[in-house]
């Protein structure tokens, strides 16, 4: 079910862990879609801590450790049990030995307490029976 794949950012190399259910997967293709983004804004190096919100599979997370950063903490919420973006994640982390220099949480974070539907991204401040029926959501 996953497999790895190499990424190089500046020179450094590093696995990431991605679903091997069909080649594009967003596991893979999130490293791909920004990297243009990341070569010309990603400053990050030793002596930097990151905020990484709206992780997902980690193409920030892991390219700030992959360039020295001493620390990351990620959020990232969405995901179905089996292949969660989390899940995906701190495989990665773990095949690279970074596991130790991130945290990774399975919440978001919002202006507002509460809690969303990460399908629907509907917001409600309490979880009735309803509201958790409709599918999975997470407390942000």
């Amino acid at each position: 079910m996953f497999d790895t794949m190499e990424i190089a950012f500046r020179g450094r190399k590093f696995r990431v862990c991605r679903l091997d259910t069909y080649p594009n997967h967003a596991s893979i293709a999130s490293f791909v879609a920004e990297q243009d983004i990341r070569e010309a804004f990603w400053d990050v190096g030793p002596g930097d801590y990151v905020l990484d919100i709206g992780a997902s599979f980690g193409p920030y997370a892991l390219t700030a450790l992959s360039q020295g950063a001493d620390f990351v903490w990620a959020w990232s919420p969405q995901g179905h049990a089996g292949e969660t973006e989390q899940e995906i994640l701190q495989k990665s982390l773990m095949i690279n030995k970074w596991a130790s220099r991130c945290k990774v949480y399975n919440t978001g974070l919002y202006s507002v307490p509460g809690f969303l539907n990460t399908i629907t991204q509907e917001l409600s401040s309490t979880i009735d029976d309803e509201f958790a029926a409709r599918t999975e959501q997470n407390i942000i």
